[in-house]
């Protein structure tokens, strides 16, 4: 299988102003983000997340339905890009609803996940020397 075909996973995005407050470092990024669905335009394919403060328009031209209710909440996995008003939006390939999810518990949850990423990134980044210790 070429590796150019492969669809890349959704990094870890804990909130929508991570992307916002950087735009132009997150193009081209596949990301997952969760929010509330604040607007949605059947005729135009649009879409507008909110979550904290912070809104992300998607395109949602590749999902067909759209089936979610305006208030829900929902996550999902896409690539980040420039529209026409060079704006950031997402094209997301999978959305679902995550309505009943603890926001409050995932959130602290991601926090976790982070820090112990870093730790293991800083722990395989440092060479051991340990097992020269030993001779």
């Amino acid at each position: 299988m070429e590796e150019n075909n492969v669809i890349p996973s959704g990094e870890l995005i804990l909130h929508l102003n991570e992307i916002t407050n950087d735009p132009k470092a997150n193009v081209g990024r596949s990301v997952r983000v969760k929010g509330f669905l604040k607007e949605f335009n059947p005729a135009t394919n649009r879409a507008i997340l909110e979550y904290k403060d912070a809104i992300l328009h998607m395109n949602t031209d590749i999902i067909h339905p759209f089936p979610f209710e305006l208030g829900k909440l929902i996550e999902c996995i896409g690539e980040l890009n420039h529209d026409e008003q060079q704006e950031i939006i997402l094209r997301p390939h999978i959305a679902r609803d995550i309505d009943t999810l603890d926001m409050k518990l995932f959130e602290k949850a991601g926090q976790f996940k982070r820090q112990y990423l870093e730790r293991l990134k800083s722990a395989t980044a440092t060479p051991s020397n340990s097992s020269n210790d030993n001779k």
